[in-house]
């Protein structure tokens, strides 16, 4: 697990990976009024997937939505799948929060691909509900050393 530092590092490259190259291409002003709700979208998306476990940083906050989560779906299974964050895009862009889902998702897809690609993880549930299978990229065993056995002469 990357933990929360982890990931708001990644959400904050990714951050500023978007509004510095993508923003401009994708017709979105770059005020300063924009760049914050981008920032913090992005950043508050980037812990947003750990809601489902109640040691997590934002899941000890609010574990009247965290331990129901938990015990329902598991960690790295609901939250981090790619039709949850599609889905809270689509409701916030409904409620006419565009920019702010749309920083929302790309923190979240952050999150999921540093979960993905973390050594040693027990994978993420990404097509949840409709595929529960884990998929982990980099195998449980990569990241461990061998044992080395030395002969005593």
């Amino acid at each position: 697990m990357a933990g929360y530092k982890g990931h708001l590092r990644g959400g904050g490259v990714t951050g500023l990976i978007l509004i510095i190259f993508l923003a401009p291409s994708l017709t979105i002003p770059r005020t300063p009024l924009n760049i914050l709700i981008l920032s913090v979208s992005i950043l508050l998306g980037s812990l947003l997937p750990d809601i489902d476990h109640p040691q997590s940083i934002l899941g000890r906050h609010v574990l009247f939505i965290s331990k129901p989560l938990y015990r329902s779906c598991g960690h790295r299974s609901l939250t981090h799948s790619v039709f949850f964050v599609i889905l809270l895009v689509l409701l916030l862009s409904l409620a006419k929060l565009k920019l702010f889902g749309f920083g929302l998702g790309v923190g979240m897809l952050s999150h999921i691909v540093l979960d993905l690609c973390w050594p040693g993880s027990s994978g993420v549930a990404i097509l949840y509900p409709f595929y529960r299978r884990r998929i982990d990229l980099i195998p449980n065993n990569v990241h461990k050393k061998k044992k080395k056995y030395y002969k005593k002469r």
